[in-house]
């Protein structure tokens, strides 16, 4: 048994060896090309400072915001920034950021974020508006990227809920949006996508077991498209994540509770599911009893934690956004 023992020592140690030297390789690789800014990862923790309120188009005499939060300390040269789109339905919901938001915590790894403003749902604005203004939103910060010291090949789209799907379109199919003369020569790539809880077919309502429930959720894209799926099935198709995988993808995280019952998880399932077959990098957490806010549902523990789903998140943005 000794050999086998020393054999299996050797292999993991030549695994560790493996890893740091691929650390290393990249920190070194990221010096020379200037991503690093030394000092930054010496500096204490600090808060960064906030541009509110920046405008970043105009549609119809109606100007469109976003508020760029900077990270207090500079680890990078130029920042990886995360586009935040809010949820709340496609009719309710805004910008604002609370100081205990999830999304805040990549400001401690040097990040970017833009949370977005975009048109809500009402009765003269229906899809694809929601789609163009978040479209456009990328495109304004690659335009400006210089003036606001960020790496406009490293962006991170990233949402729950309603902004999840947003998320998703905007990593699988953001170029194809976007209505603002005066950005369309601007081009954009995501680098990586988180969606939460995200619907991702408008196609599929069977997945509400209660026909009350499918009846709100007929109701509810009837208004964010303006008509009814029988008489505009190209559009609820089109607005569907699951409907742009492909291959060349970016890698997604994708976390979903168990018992959501404002979007069903079989909506998170077949998506990863088409998307692994098609080869597309998808890393899927499902949480165990939990609800849309991943909540315990009925006094059941959560599993894996919030905490844990949240760690994994941060180290997928390490891995995929950041090195």
């Amino acid at each position: 048994m000794r050999p086998r023992v020393k054999k299996a020592c050797r292999i993991t140690l030549t695994a560790l060896l493996c890893l740091f030297l691929a650390v290393l390789l990249t920190a070194v690789g990221l010096l020379l090309y200037g991503k690093v800014n030394l000092p930054g990862w010496f500096a204490a923790p600090a808060k960064g400072e906030i541009h509110r309120d920046v405008v970043y188009k105009t549609v119809d005499g109606r100007a469109l915001h976003m508020d760029i939060y900077q990270p207090g300390r500079r680890l990078f040269t130029q920042s990886p920034a995360v586009f935040y789109y809010h949820g709340g339905s496609w009719n309710s919901g805004d910008k604002e950021l609370d100081d205990d938001d999830v999304v805040k915590a990549v400001l401690d790894y040097g990040l970017t974020i833009v949370s977005v403003e975009y048109r809500l749902t009402d009765d003269s604005t229906v899809y694809p508006a929601f789609l163009d203004d978040c479209a456009d939103a990328i495109r304004f910060v690659a335009a400006h990227a210089a003036e606001y010291g960020v790496d406009k090949n490293r962006f991170c789209a990233f949402g729950a809920s309603a902004g999840g799907q947003i998320s998703l379109m905007m990593a699988l199919a953001g170029t194809d949006y976007g209505s603002d003369e005066e950005l369309a020569g601007t081009d954009f790539h995501i680098k990586c996508g988180v969606a939460l809880c995200a619907p991702t077919d408008f196609l599929n309502l069977d997945v509400y077991e209660e026909e009350e429930d499918r009846k709100e959720a007929a109701e509810l894209l009837q208004a964010l498209f303006g008509g009814t799926v029988e008489e505009l099935p190209g559009a609820y198709r089109d607005a569907s994540p699951i409907n742009h995988i492909h291959k060349k993808a970016p890698p997604l995280f994708m976390a979903h509770g168990t018992k959501d019952d404002i979007v069903p998880i079989a909506q998170a399932a077949s998506f990863v599911e088409a998307a692994e077959k098609a080869g597309m990098a998808v890393e899927y957490h499902p949480v165990e009893n939990a609800n849309h806010k991943f909540k315990a549902a009925g006094g059941l523990a959560v599993e894996p934690s919030v905490d844990e789903v949240l760690k994994d998140m941060t180290e997928f943005l390490i891995w995929k956004l950041i090195l």
